[in-house]
């Protein structure tokens, strides 16, 4: 490039005098050296051009590339994670605080109070696995990149926002619909960025719901728990509870790492509940309801997820109550108000988009529907009091009136 040929001193270097490969996944390319107060000057100025063109959101990656461990660095007096550090403060400091920046390929610890969002894995890839299966860190695949982004979840919201790399929807990749499920569920409950990077007219409609049911995102206060992050080095269960309008909800997503079928089994007390209190049990995917009395048990399809909605029996003798829909993978926080009695359930749903599906209330007695989101009168048994109901809600919110017939 032409700034090497003007400035080859700024370039990183072997103790042979060669230039250190910064390259990965067989490509070759240089960095320049972070320890040289002339190098982190110019790099600010540079992304403070851009700022001053008008972005107001930069993604600054590879950013490892100018302290690699080969490299001889011209100050050697401290070390590669000050150096970095020192630079990126340059940076944050160049364009101010009002830029939304974005690490990528970062040592962590020198981005952290740096960033506004951070890539905290690798590339997503467009198959399940590496080029290189045995690689569990490095190169692009959807495995590794969940794994990152669930051991690393407690970062986000602490030190920035966690960036997963984006959703792939698109039918040209090699992953499949139960590949994007599990893709899907591990972005929305970990939180963080969730961007689409498909073109959109392109993407088949049933694999387009997917990405609308996981928006908008669950509010900051939830941050996800993950049992057996410290013994398991594919963490297979996810844990939510929300809070919302339809009361508390427990959020389990069961994942099956594995290439075939698994039967898994979820103990209660891994999620902190009791074990005495029967609970409704409802799989956010397949729409499927069970009445839970003991530990949860599941058949997970192979690279799948089952995503649960749990909800504790409440005065069912006498009272209706909500149990999910497929219109939101939170199953709650749909409804924005809900009113309850012997002979009526009153709901609210807004998710400030136009959206169709069902939701799932038990009732015990014979439903009969109606309300602006009422697409039938007649709701369809699920279970034993158990109705699945049609309905369809325009950005504006809708209402629907579920009562005894």
């Amino acid at each position: 490039s032409e700034l090497v040929r003007q400035h080859p001193e700024w370039c990183l270097r072997t103790k042979t005098g060669l230039l250190a490969n910064s390259g990965n996944c067989g490509k070759w390319f240089c960095g320049l050296d972070l320890s040289r107060d002339d190098v982190v000057a110019y790099a600010a100025s540079a992304v403070k051009q851009a700022a001053e063109w008008g972005f107001k959101y930069l993604k600054l990656d590879f950013l490892y590339a100018g302290v690699l461990f080969d490299g001889m660095r011209a100050d050697q007096s401290e070390t590669r994670a000050s150096a970095l550090r020192k630079a990126l403060l340059a940076v944050r400091a160049a364009v101010g605080p009002d830029v939304f920046l974005v690490g990528c390929g970062c040592p962590i610890g020198s981005g952290i109070g740096v960033f506004d969002a951070m890539r905290i894995g690798c590339d997503v890839g467009p198959k399940w696995l590496p080029d290189i299966p045995w690689d569990k860190w490095n190169m692009p695949s959807v495995r590794t990149a969940l794994r990152n982004s669930i051991t690393r979840s407690f970062m986000h919201k602490r030190w920035w926002i966690n960036d997963p790399d984006c959703v792939l929807l698109r039918s040209t990749t090699a992953l499949t619909d139960n590949e994007l499920r599990t893709i899907a569920t591990v972005v929305a409950l970990a939180g963080g960025m969730f961007m689409l990077s498909d073109e959109l007219g392109l993407v088949p409609q049933h694999r387009l719901r997917i990405a609308k049911v996981i928006t908008p995102a669950i509010p900051d206060e939830y941050s996800l728990r993950v049992p057996h992050v410290l013994t398991e080095e594919h963490p297979g269960v996810l844990h939510v509870t929300l809070n919302t309008a339809v009361g508390e909800v427990q959020l389990v997503a069961v994942i099956n790492w594995s290439n075939k079928a698994v039967k898994k089994t979820v103990a209660r007390s891994d999620l902190g509940l009791g074990h005495s209190d029967p609970m409704h049990c409802l799989e956010f995917w397949s729409a499927k309801y069970v009445r839970l009395e003991g530990d949860l048990e599941t058949i997970v399809p192979p690279h799948g997820t089952k995503l649960f909605a749990l909800r504790t029996v409440q005065d069912e003798h006498r009272l209706p109550q909500y149990l999910g829909s497929s219109i939101h993978f939170s199953c709650g926080l749909e409804v924005k108000s809900q009113s309850a009695s012997e002979s009526e359930l009153k709901l609210e749903l807004n998710i400030n988009q136009d959206t169709e599906g069902h939701i799932v209330v038990y009732a015990p007695f014979q439903p009969r529907v109606s309300g602006t989101a009422a697409v039938s009168k007649a709701p369809i048994r699920a279970g034993e009091n158990v109705w699945l109901v049609e309905v369809k809600v325009v950005a504006e919110g809708a209402e629907l009136n579920i009562a005894r017939e």
